[in-house]
This record gives C-alpha cells, sequence and structure tokens, in this order.
C-alpha cells in the first residue's frame, strides 16, 4: 500500500498512469497540471507528488499508457489527446496527437483505454438507472 500526498497540497485527479517506477497523476481542473513521484521498490511506503507541469486541458478523467509503454493517451470531455511517455514524465507537455470525441455525444465520458489501433472510450450513465455507453475506435495512429 502506498499513502500518497501532493507536495502543494490536495488536489482534485481521476487520471494516472505507471511509467517505470514513477506514478503519475493529472489533475481534473481547468489546467491538467501534471504531477509525478517515484514508486518505492519495497512498496508500504510514502509518495510524496511533485508537480512538474500542466497539459492546459481542462477536466481530465482518465489516463492509459500504450501496451509498449512509448505513450500516453489523456481523456477529456472533448477530446483524447496523446502524448510520448517518456517526455511527459519528465514534464514535457506537447502533444503529438489529438482526437475530437465531441460527436459522440457521450451521456458524461470518464475512461479510456487502447490495445494496439483500438481506441475504448466509456461513459457514466444519466442517473442511477440507466447505462453509460461503450464505444471502440479503430485509429491510426501517427508514429
Amino acid at each position: 500500500m502506498l499513502n500518497v500526498t501532493y507536495a502543494d497540497g490536495p488536489h482534485n485527479a481521476e487520471a494516472m498512469f505507471v511509467a517505470g517506477d514513477q506514478l503519475v497523476l493529472v489533475t481534473r481542473d481547468s489546467r491538467g497540471g501534471v504531477y509525478r513521484g517515484s514508486i518505492p521498490a519495497s512498496g508500504g511506503a510514502d509518495v510524496v507528488l511533485q508537480r512538474i507541469g500542466q497539459l492546459g486541458l481542462g477536466a481530465v478523467t482518465d489516463a492509459e499508457t500504450f501496451h509498449n509503454g512509448g505513450s500516453v493517451v489523456v481523456r477529456t470531455s472533448h477530446e483524447a489527446v496523446f502524448y510520448r511517455t517518456a517526455a511527459l514524465v519528465r514534464g514535457e507537455v506537447r502533444p503529438y496527437f489529438r482526437i475530437g470525441i465531441d460527436g459522440l455525444r457521450e451521456p458524461q465520458g470518464e475512461g479510456i483505454a487502447i490495445d494496439g489501433t483500438m481506441l475504448y472510450l466509456s461513459s457514466e450513465g444519466r442517473g442511477w438507472n440507466r447505462g453509460g455507453w461503450f464505444v471502440s475506435l479503430r485509429c491510426q495512429l501517427p508514429e
């Protein structure tokens, strides 16, 4: 078990990914703050996340690394934004590709996953009595 805190106080975050021994969280606010901390090999320790940059994205809801670890996709309600993992973990926040997803008209877009050329999006349902959506998109991503 890890006890994780932010060096600069509490934040709302829904997006997290792991890159090697680095834990990275992206805040759900108007700026998409990127925070990083080292995961101890032994586990059971305290991790203090340091701010390393901001994506300039509002309402980030999820993030996922590619299977090969080379890229990360970050999701908002409006788009899926792709970054090189190594650069993002260093605090470099220049995306290399963006996919607009507004046209899908999801009720409340939340999750993202990627597998090869398939991009999977999930959303919450309206109220507690209706299911959410699950959308799969085949994408040819640039190298």
